[in-house]
């Protein structure tokens, strides 16, 4: 009986023992194609990283003893082959004032600046509607001898602007004049007081940040045209992004079909939305210099100057101005051959006032580079509509150090210096001043037509108004 005892537990033990030998042997075949699928994955990898470092290497190659003349004329030619030259400018007129509405309505709700009410007159029936230009702008006239003052697509055409000085308004038609902030005579202004009809919309222009105007409270102005989002008028202060037709046509000349270039993309599994965009955005990376640029005339404010004079030890950066030993007038030629030459502008403003972000940052855009903002907050650009993937805010790093590490990935990745110019697909941008002006004198017109003839505001506090964040 013992002895049968004994071999039940003896075949039991065996039997265990074969199984555990079993599904380990198992197990060591799972892993070991487990680890020959690894293995063949990081060849895979090291492969296609090697077929990255050779194309970036051979393009190094024939680009080296390219001399900056023969960089930017490349770049500008790409550049030209992208740009539309043709936009339903009404529909987008009419699509950015409505979203203005809608953001100046929500930002205007809490506000303790500006007092809105309605009365219960009777409508005026209105054709025509005068602008006044009430004062110089910058000791000289501004619009008096030009004859395109309204953008010619803008989708109402039945406003003046005149020199002239406005008479009595014994009709009670609604009609603007338009103050510049430097040129106005304290006599004069009273004397205008006397006169000022109850339908008259009285326009503040100040383009500049962080003024002191206290002394402009008294005249409760009624709007404001200026670089603030929930002024009356603001769209295209100091530039604008324009949604793209959908349709949009561009040349197909020159293009680079290199088939190891869009090998990587395969590879990594991205898709090209537009080859023309991709092209320009791989000319922009290809023949520019791993620098940033910046231009700075103005001395004063000192946090933008600290901010440089540490990021440019870790980062190699390009600057011009009164304020550094490099000259070069932004105006002129120069200014263009250079921003087609580095790859970032550092658009640092002057002041971080609410929704002060000038001609520096719409600039970088414009010529393709990436900006790199300090100034006013980051939501200040995201509620202008500009992507987030388009521009890099100082704020978002604890320090010039480690910014400047970031910079140098981007520098040395294509694939991440390719996404801030993903916008490309859906937006153009614009900054110069002969485009802005009707853009912005098209809003004035817009909201003179479009507003309730019952609808009244002005600002209770306009200094404190316009100094928010400064």
């Amino acid at each position: 009986m013992l002895i049968r005892s004994f071999r039940i537990r003896f075949i039991i033990i065996r039997s265990c023992i074969i199984s555990l030998i079993i599904i380990l042997f198992f197990q060591i075949i799972t892993f070991l194609k487990n680890e020959n699928i690894h293995l063949q994955d990081i060849n895979i990898w090291n492969k296609e990283y090697r077929l990255e470092k050779y194309f970036w290497k051979n393009l190094l190659n024939e680009d080296k003893d390219l001399t900056d003349e023969q960089r930017i004329k490349k770049i500008e030619l790409i550049k030209k082959q992208n740009t539309i030259k043709e936009f339903n400018w009404t529909n987008i007129f009419f699509d950015s004032y409505t979203r203005k509405l809608n953001k100046v309505y929500e930002k205007n709700i809490e506000t303790t600046y500006k007092y809105r009410f309605k009365d219960r007159q009777p409508n005026v029936s209105q054709e025509i509607y005068e602008v006044f230009e009430e004062t110089l702008v910058f000791e000289r006239p501004k619009f008096c001898s030009s004859s395109r003052v309204f953008h010619p697509q803008c989708p109402y055409s039945n406003c003046q602007w005149s020199c002239e000085k406005p008479s009595m308004n014994d009709k009670n038609i609604r009609r603007a004049s338009v103050f510049h902030h430097v040129d106005m005579n304290e006599t004069e202004m009273h004397r205008k007081l006397q006169h000022r009809s109850y339908t008259d919309i009285w326009i503040l222009w100040i383009d500049e940040a962080n003024r002191s105007i206290s002394h402009l409270n008294q005249y409760n102005f009624n709007w404001t045209l200026s670089y603030r989002q929930d002024s009356e008028v603001s769209i295209g202060t100091y530039g604008v992004l324009i949604p793209q037709d959908k349709n949009k046509f561009f040349s197909n000349d020159n293009l680079y079909n290199n088939s190891n270039f869009l090998q990587l993309f395969i590879n990594r599994n991205i898709p090209i939305p537009d080859m023309t965009i991709e092209n320009r955005i791989l000319f922009n990376y290809r023949y520019r210099h791993k620098h940033a640029l910046w231009y700075v005339s103005n001395c004063g404010p000192k946090r933008r100057l600290k901010y440089y004079t540490e990021l440019k030890n870790y980062y190699p950066i390009k600057a011009f101005g009164s304020c550094v030993e490099n000259k070069c007038d932004k105006n002129k030629q120069c200014e263009g051959e250079q921003s087609y030459l580095a790859l970032f502008y550092l658009s640092f403003e002057s002041q971080t006032c609410k929704d002060y972000i000038t001609e520096k940052f719409w600039r970088a855009l414009y010529y393709g580079m990436i900006p790199i903002v300090l100034g006013p907050s980051k939501q200040s650009y995201l509620d202008l509509g500009i992507p987030q993937s388009a521009f890099i805010h100082v704020d978002d790093f604890p320090s010039a150090k480690v910014l400047a590490s970031y910079l140098h990935r981007i520098s040395n990745d294509y694939f991440l210096y390719r996404k801030y110019f993903q916008w490309l697909n859906q937006y153009e941008a614009f900054f110069d001043i002969n485009v802005l002006e009707p853009i912005r004198m098209c809003e004035l017109c817009m909201r003179l037509n479009m507003q309730e003839y019952q609808e009244h505001s002005y600002y209770r506090n306009i200094h404190e108004w316009h100094r928010i964040s400064c």
